[in-house]
């Protein structure tokens, strides 16, 4: 995902350690979401919403995806959980993440294989 600028000027980006960092014109500080920020979030969901889906979005419980974030470090993990809009991954490492982690920028399951 790059950064999104919503209808009203507040920016959605990806998050440096994880999820989203919405940018408004407050001091910085930890706050409750203002009107504003709440309409661009949910602009943002709304577009994310209507994009093409991702292979890995109908990833099954046991298939076994490489993934990449950020366009260079590689994962390798195994979906081991779905719910009705996401499939959470295990990576080999024990990291968990789920089908709509905004940093991965691409993924191919490598099993089980196509059929080829």
């Amino acid at each position: 995902m790059s950064e999104f600028t919503a209808s009203n000027g507040v920016q959605v980006r990806p998050g440096r350690v994880a999820g989203l960092h919405v940018t408004c014109n407050g001091d910085g500080k930890a706050h409750d979401l203002s009107d504003g920020e709440t309409d661009a979030l949910r602009e943002f969901f709304q577009q994310e919403g209507s994009s093409e889906r991702k292979p890995w979005e109908d990833a099954k419980p046991g298939d076994v995806w490489v993934f990449t974030y950020f366009g260079e470090v590689e994962v390798v993990a195994v979906a081991n959980l779905e719910w009705p809009f996401v499939t959470a991954f295990r990576s080999v490492t024990g990291k968990e993440f789920n089908t709509k982690n905004v940093h991965i920028t691409s993924a191919r399951r490598i099993w089980p294989e196509d059929g080829s």
